[in-house]
């Protein structure tokens, strides 16, 4: 029965696929890093690798990123490309590495997320006002304390090594991950053939989900949304890695010239932001039609089904 390419197969069973490489991938990263942080750092337990005041030492802080970048490799990019490796015979065509890359759509894509980032901006403002629980803020307060341990540094080897973090890999990894596969899957399934903004919605969704973090649920699923619909103008997974990449470095270089960013509360905005935010925005929604007129033709690759196929699992 599971003798064939996983795009044989229903959509259900390419995601259950694709959670459970992503389940051992977990499992081994943590492994890993298990493994290496007492190597690594003469002796101290993963467990307390993660204690507030190891990120006052900046040894150990070097040692989170050198996991970071281990860890988005094998959480992100391995599974996606084993997925693709078991979903279809040319896997680079099923992520769409190798179709042609139009340079307008390059252009579009980027146009429209500098225009976007003001609105990004004040969703993640608007979101840091919905009230959470103490285990959801326990949790922001870490990955706040972190991030700032992560970035807060003069040495520019380190700060090149951020952009390789934040910046590469995260908009590399995420983006196979994500649209590469999952978007890929939802758009296959006969379900949204006619209905493909609700796949990208769904994947932009989970996207957001995925990093577990509520203070930037709204902006993330706003930015995976515009990512994904980009992906699927342009039939490259080069424009949302270019996309995504570039929201995050504009990210990076507005802390490093300004830390109180990590800080910024909705009551900072005033009238001129918004007069800053509308008009980008409408522009930006102005450009993203214009990309959508002059889209490539979206190809879903699968194995071909014979029309007297009797299995049930069959992606029909």
């Amino acid at each position: 029965m599971f003798n064939r390419y996983l795009t044989y197969y229903k959509s259900s069973v390419q995601i259950l696929t694709v959670f459970l490489l992503i389940l051992i991938s977990f499992l081994f990263a943590y492994g890993i890093d298990r493994l290496i942080v007492p190597l690594l750092t003469n002796g101290i337990s993963y467990q307390d690798f993660s204690k507030p005041e190891i990120f006052k030492t900046e040894a150990y802080v070097q040692v989170h990123r050198f996991l970071q970048l281990i860890t988005q490799l094998i959480v992100f990019v391995i599974p996606a490309f084993l997925f693709a490796y078991l979903a279809f015979p040319k896997p680079q065509q099923y992520l769409k590495i190798n179709t042609p890359l139009n340079g307008k759509h390059v252009l579009y894509a980027l146009l429209i997320m500098l225009c976007s980032i003001p609105l990004i901006g004040l969703l993640e403002h608007l979101n840091r006002m919905i009230p959470i629980s103490p285990g959801m803020q326990l949790i922001e307060d870490q990955a706040k304390l972190v991030t700032e341990a992560f970035l807060t540094t003069d040495r520019v080897q380190d700060q090149v090594f951020n952009f390789v973090i934040f910046v590469a890999a995260a908009a590399i990894g995420e983006e196979l991950l994500f649209r590469g596969v999952f978007q890929n899957i939802l758009l296959s399934s006969s379900r949204f053939k006619k209905q493909p903004f609700v796949a990208i919605a769904l994947t932009a969704l989970f996207f957001s989900l995925f990093h577990g973090q509520m203070s930037g649920l709204i902006p993330r699923f706003y930015a995976g949304f515009i990512i994904g619909c980009a992906y699927f103008f342009s039939n490259n997974l080069l424009v949302p890695i270019l996309m995504h990449a570039l929201n995050n470095g504009v990210v990076l270089i507005a802390f490093y010239v300004s830390p109180s960013t990590l800080d910024d509360s909705i009551g900072t905005l005033d009238y001129k932001d918004i007069l800053t935010i509308v008009p980008l925005t409408i522009f930006s929604v102005f450009l993203i039609y214009k990309f959508y007129q002059q889209r490539a033709d979206y190809t879903i690759d699968k194995v071909p089904i014979d029309e007297d196929e009797t299995n049930f699992l069959a992606n029909r």
